[in-house]
């Protein structure tokens, strides 16, 4: 069965750092001079191409819960806590992995990740930008898409709901929970989007 890499990387990085797998799908391997609470690199060892997962809300920490919050009430991600300690990381994939390099993110991870496209507009081209889920909050400017910025999100997902856009997936079944449908599980092994 095919799983798509970007949604796998996506859910990874919920994982704590000393639980992720080190190799996924048999060819991508784990670097672990980026492998934080936050994010997590793992590179193709046969094509050279780096992918950078950038984590979302995990609602058992407050300080993630507290950042969604300051979202929602219009405060810039920029600059939070939380997104300068993913940028430090960000910066750091950058420099060990300049070409051939995607950054995926979901939830919380999506706002992040386009926040850090829009951040380096210089490096759009070089690197890919994958959104699943991403909240739409008040402080957002533009919603971002183009040819290498790509949002997903799920049908009746209450957390992306009021996302213009990207594309819509069907959700998996009609009885999903709320909950259920904003989870990056919707993603994976749905094929390539």
């Amino acid at each position: 069965m095919y799983l798509n890499i970007d949604a796998v990387i996506a859910k990874e990085v919920y994982k704590k750092p000393s639980k992720r797998s080190t190799i996924l799908e048999r060819v991508y391997v784990l670097d672990p001079a980026i492998n934080t609470k936050y994010v997590v690199a793992y590179r193709n060892r046969e094509t050279g191409l780096a992918l950078l997962g950038i984590r979302g809300t995990d609602p058992s920490k407050p300080r993630d819960l507290i950042t969604d919050l300051r979202m929602g009430i219009g405060q810039d991600l920029t600059k939070m806590k939380r997104f300068t300690d993913v940028e430090k990381e960000y910066y750091k994939f950058l420099n060990k992995y300049p070409h051939r390099n995607r950054i995926v993110g979901h939830s919380l991870g999506s706002n992040i990740t386009q926040e850090l496209a829009r951040k380096d507009k210089y490096n759009i081209g070089m690197t890919d930008y994958v959104l699943f889920n991403k909240a739409h909050t008040p402080y957002m400017r533009n919603e971002l898409e183009n040819e290498y910025i790509k949002a997903y999100r799920i049908e009746k997902d209450p957390v992306s709901i009021l996302t213009t856009k990207g594309r819509t997936i069907k959700a998996r079944r009609d009885d999903d929970t709320l909950l259920d449908r904003h989870g990056v599980e919707q993603f994976i092994g749905r094929g390539r989007y």
